[in-house]
Parts: C-alpha cells; sequence; structure tokens
C-alpha cells in the first residue's frame, strides 16, 4: 500500500510514475557548481545528479477521489522512461473509473502523460467518469505553442473530444475541499492544490519546487521555468504562508512519498520530510 497522510477528513495517498536524473548544472544553470557543496551529501546521489521524483497524489474525501497529476505517462518522453500509475492506483485499491476529478497542476508532459490512454488507434480518456480540471490561463498559454502540440493532441485535446475537460478560474474548487491556488511562474497557469479538512491544512506543491534545495534557496529557479522571476515570486510568497499557517507539504518532485514540513533552522528554512 503506498504512504498516505490525514488531513482532517480527508486521506492524501503519495503515487509515484517513477524518477528522473538531471545534472545540476543542466537543471538549475543559473547557480553556480560551488553553491551546490552544502547540499551535496543529502540531496546529491553518488552521480552527483539530482534525482526527482515523479509524484502524483490520490485524494480520498470520503465522498470523492480525485487524483492530483497523472504523471509522465506510457509514452515517457526522450530522456524519462515511461511510467507506472496504474500499477501504483491498483496497490491503492483504485481502479480509473473511480476516480471522478483529475486536478492538472501544470501542462509540462510529466504531469498530463496519463491523462489518456490509446484505445483501437484512438486516444481517449484514462478515467472515464472524471471531469478534468485544467486553470483557463494554462490551457490558453499552451494550445498556442507549436512545440507542445504533439503532446497535447495525444494528452490533452482527447478530454475536450471527450467532454470532460473544464477549464476553471483560479481558486476553483473541483470538490469542497481542495482549491487550485493560482502559483504562476514555472507556468503562466501553474497551481498548487490546497486541502482542507476539519480546521487541518496541507498543500499539493506541483512544481512550485522541484528540490528540497529550492525551501532553503527560494531564488534558485530551474531551466523550464517559463517566467524565473515569477516562479520566485510564488515560492517565497508559499513558503511564507505555510511557514505561517503551519501547512503540511505534498511535494511531487521531492524524495518520495514527499510528506513534509518547512522548518526553521538557525534563521534559514528547511525542509523535513515525515
Amino acid at each position: 500500500m503506498p504512504a498516505s497522510m490525514r488531513v482532517g477528513a480527508v486521506e492524501v495517498v503519495a503515487l509515484s510514475d517513477g524518477s528522473f536524473a538531471r545534472t545540476p548544472a543542466q537543471f538549475m544553470p543559473d547557480v553556480p557548481p560551488e553553491a551546490w557543496e552544502q547540499f551535496r551529501a543529502q540531496h546529491l546521489d553518488a552521480d552527483g545528479n539530482l534525482r526527482l521524483n515523479l509524484g502524483c497524489f490520490l485524494v480520498r474525501t470520503g465522498t470523492h477521489t480525485v487524483l492530483v497529476d497523472t504523471g509522465i505517462g506510457p509514452h515517457g518522453s526522450p530522456t524519462i522512461p515511461p511510467g507506472h500509475l496504474l500499477e501504483e492506483l491498483r496497490a491503492a485499491s483504485v481502479t480509473p473509473e473511480e476516480v471522478e476529478r483529475v486536478v492538472i497542476t501544470h501542462m509540462h508532459a510529466d504531469h498530463i502523460g496519463w491523462n489518456t490512454v490509446e484505445r483501437a488507434g484512438r486516444h481517449v480518456p484514462t478515467f472515464p467518469r472524471a471531469r478534468y480540471a485544467i486553470q483557463w490561463r494554462e490551457w490558453e498559454y499552451w494550445t498556442k505553442q507549436e512545440a507542445a502540440q504533439p503532446l497535447l493532441l495525444r494528452a490533452a485535446y482527447p478530454l475536450e473530444r471527450a467532454g470532460q475537460l473544464n477549464l476553471v478560474d483560479p481558486n476553483h474548487h473541483p470538490v469542497p475541499e481542495l482549491t487550485m491556488l493560482p502559483t504562476p511562474g514555472h507556468t503562466p497557469g501553474h497551481c498548487c492544490v490546497l486541502i482542507s479538512s476539519g480546521g487541518e491544512h496541507a498543500v499539493i506543491l506541483g512544481d512550485v519546487a522541484h528540490t528540497p534545495v529550492q525551501v532553503t534557496e527560494p531564488d534558485w529557479g530551474i531551466a523550464a521555468d517559463v517566467d524565473k522571476d515569477q516562479a520566485r515570486q510564488s515560492r517565497r510568497a508559499l513558503w511564507e504562508r505555510i511557514e505561517a499557517e503551519g501547512l503540511r507539504v505534498a511535494a511531487g518532485h521531492f524524495p518520495a512519498p514527499g510528506f513534509g514540513r518547512i522548518v526553521r533552522l538557525e534563521g534559514r528554512r528547511w525542509w523535513q520530510a515525515v
């Protein structure tokens, strides 16, 4: 059974669609190599690489079954192998037909890959009963990007054809316990997902951060950020809110299962896995 945490009456289950590695220079080209030394022992592997989990989260409210992000998918990418999210769902005793909502934090390939599966030569929604929620700004941006069209043809447009796509405003509630918080920068319509139940709260990060190092160094952006300055602003603002409100965190790209807190030590913020 995959790892989980409770937020009031809500169960959050960590699922993984695999992992991938990048050198720090590839991933954060603006960060000088010597700046990594203080983090090398804890956050880089034996080859000196960052290894990132491809995390998705199953949210069970007692009334609804929600999946946040769908991983890299069955096709993988040129640098990431195909994923195994459906096996993870089976391990959590959930069938695709039981998922009622899919919340997409943003439309990068490693977050929408299992939106669809191929049947009889056509891509159809993997979760046949689900409504897929995407912030409209995100959809508007990516559908205008020529380079994104091959991905969208198999992982996005079929949702629209099937009548299962919801383009939503910021702060949309796909179910009463969840709020899609706007955190733009990594992509224009990026959102985090706030979970609220019984006076308890947690936040699913999406790609506000990719490594625990960014908790301590919030100004370190990654090569894939569409707007690096806005991404930094969103990250800093979210860390302040998490710290002020004592929110628990579910971080999909941090080491699995990705549950933790942000804590202070000698005046600096650090990631504390739980």
